[in-house]
């Protein structure tokens, strides 16, 4: 009888799970991880050896959670002498006499810690729309999270997307309950998960500072029925809110320990200036702070949406918005200030928008979708239609959402190892460019003399984890045949940051377009040597380039190309 009451939950937790879990072992064994945003395992070890202190950009809170789940394996490395316990230390490759395994259960961990909260994720989705909508509702909501491709990337990785996610999601379950029960205890915990979510990650931020408004307004409708205004405005349920968002605010951002990296953290976000400190692309390729800039922003924001969830769950997704505000439900306009101040105080303040950004918007959107699909199966006569669509719906978001996986366990890295130890001599000179992150294993392949180039505009030098010492020159031909090496191995950021990329003529130069680019020494020297080694000018010919293949299907059309990282070998004429 218990469990039939949970079915529902367990089926979906379980469904996730798989989706979330699938192709984990992505790039493992491993120094480091394959994807260059991991702040996975050196975060949280970091933290550990500097005792909780240091200036982060990010928060801490989930770091310090990882170190945790990692205290009983670092316990076990502690007791067998696996750790070295006095330095010199180089880099974090130095605390143990097997970094490689340490390293890689770490990084196992970290994978797992995000999969299971990205599950969990979806049952207090499923939790939140119940409350408001009903189970079938729910269920539909549940299950367009559970598919969300970004979502399933990201799940296998350690970054703080999905983390963050977990506490949003449960905020969001907390004020379900409120405007259904308003009990004192769903303000509590309203306080306690919205900070919890910042304090994971302060992006998420920009979605509640709208919030005290509707949070506010439904309030004081119920309490005005019972209560003066004096009273229902200074209700000791406020009250409570407030003290839980500020005694987890104190915990959770490690105030009372490291009171001067708490200051660096937010300085970086509200004193010294967003765009100034925002990484990557980010820096890169901001739009324009216009009118037509923003415009143009929030098109890529729809785009970067449906490339996140797919093109039906994006219309859906839309729909069920439009739907909601139709019906003039009130409930839309709870959670409508959510969406809209995150969009309005995250990605149009720093005039940039990432695939990730989205996570917030689907979470939101999902339960005016679930809504919306509800209701049309409510009112539908013909159920024989209508079951058939539905059914068709979630089987393309399923494909979708696997193809993450796919695109995991196919990795284009995994094939261009397999052609080097066939085609690459043992001895051979080799030339890889960029960092190791967003290469094939060199560690495993077992080749003598392999060099990584960092021109002057490169910032590897930065890295946690440096297993080639880098070859500092100038971007030009003639240091490249001073070095003469036989091969030259480039990853897909080479080029893409520039916007290169490969179509089925060779090699396509794409315009920038709208997007400025921030000016730095030395970007169009890169441009220029980047160009000519791609066309092959350079005395050098392109004789491999691995793309992500899904074998059952090479154009797998629901597949996530931006996630695709090609491996470019050239080898020296002659």
């Amino acid at each position: 009888m218990k469990f039939k009451k949970f079915r529902i939950i367990t089926i979906l937790f379980l469904l996730s799970l798989f989706l979330n879990v699938f192709g984990f072992w992505w790039g493992l064994p491993n120094y480091y991880s394959w994807s260059v945003d991991d702040m996975t395992p050196h975060m949280p070890l970091m933290l550990i050896k500097n005792n909780l202190k240091g200036d982060y950009i990010y928060p801490t809170f989930h770091f310090v959670l990882s170190g945790v789940v990692y205290s009983p394996y670092l316990a076990y490395l502690y007791l067998t002498e696996g750790l070295i316990l006095e330095g010199p230390y180089e880099n974090r490759l130095s605390y143990f006499t097997d970094p490689l395994s340490s390293l890689t259960i770490f990084m196992a961990i970290s994978r797992l810690i995000s999969a299971i909260m990205g599950s969990l994720a979806v049952v207090f989705v499923y939790f939140g729309v119940k409350t408001l909508y009903g189970k079938k509702a729910a269920l539909f909501s549940a299950l367009i999270v559970s598919f969300s491709y970004i979502i399933i990337l990201f799940a296998h990785l350690g970054n703080l997307d999905v983390p963050y996610m977990l506490w949003f999601s449960i905020a969001l379950y907390a004020y379900a309950k409120l405007l259904k029960t308003y009990k004192t205890k769903y303000y509590v915990l309203l306080g306690v998960f919205t900070v919890l979510a910042v304090s994971t990650k302060d992006l998420i931020m920009a979605a509640f500072v709208f919030l005290p408004i509707p949070l506010l307004y439904f309030h004081l409708k119920h309490h005005l029925k019972k209560l003066s205004f004096k009273a229902a405005l200074f209700n000791k349920k406020l009250a409570y809110c407030l003290f839980a968002v500020l005694v987890t605010f104190l915990l959770s951002n490690n105030i009372l320990i490291d009171f001067s990296g708490f200051k660096y953290r937010y300085a970086c976000d509200f004193c010294v200036g967003s765009k100034e400190h925002m990484s990557g692309m980010a820096a890169i390729m901001g739009f324009p702070d216009t009118f037509l800039g923003q415009i143009q922003l929030f098109q890529e924001t729809l785009f970067k949406l449906k490339e996140s969830v797919g093109i039906i769950l994006f219309f859906l997704l839309l729909i069920g918005l439009f739907y909601c505000i139709y019906r003039f439900d009130y409930r839309v306009f709870a959670f409508l200030p959510l969406l809209i101040s995150y969009y309005v105080f995250s990605i149009a303040r720093i005039n940039f928008v990432y695939w990730r950004y989205t996570i917030p918007m689907i979470i939101i959107l999902s339960f005016f979708a679930g809504k919306f699909l509800s209701d049309l199966l409510e009112n539908v006569k013909s159920k024989k239609i209508i079951y058939p669509i539905i059914f068709l719906i979630f089987t393309h978001a399923f494909l979708y959402g696997f193809s993450a996986d796919l695109s995991l366990v196919y990795d284009s890295r995994y094939s261009a190892e397999k052609w080097m130890l066939e085609n690459i001599d043992k001895d051979a000179k080799i030339e890889i460019y960029m960092d190791e992150r967003s290469l094939p294993r060199f560690h495993a392949l077992g080749y003598n003399d392999v060099s990584r180039v960092s021109f002057s505009w490169n910032l590897t030098e930065k890295l946690p984890v440096l297993l080639f010492n880098p070859i500092v020159d100038p971007p030009d031909l003639e240091s490249l045949k001073i070095r003469d090496p036989d091969y030259i191995i480039l990853p897909g950021c080479c080029y893409r940051s520039l916007e290169y990329a490969l179509s089925s003529d060779g090699l396509e130069k794409k315009e920038i377009g709208t997007k400025i680019m921030r000016e730095s020494k030395g970007k169009e020297e890169k441009k220029d040597y980047l160009s000519l080694l791609l066309s092959e000018k350079a005395g050098y010919k392109v004789v491999q380039v691995f793309n992500n293949q899904i074998p059952f299907a090479p154009k797998f059309p629901f597949k996530f190309k931006r996630e695709n990282v090609p491996v470019i070998i050239l080898k020296k004429d002659g």
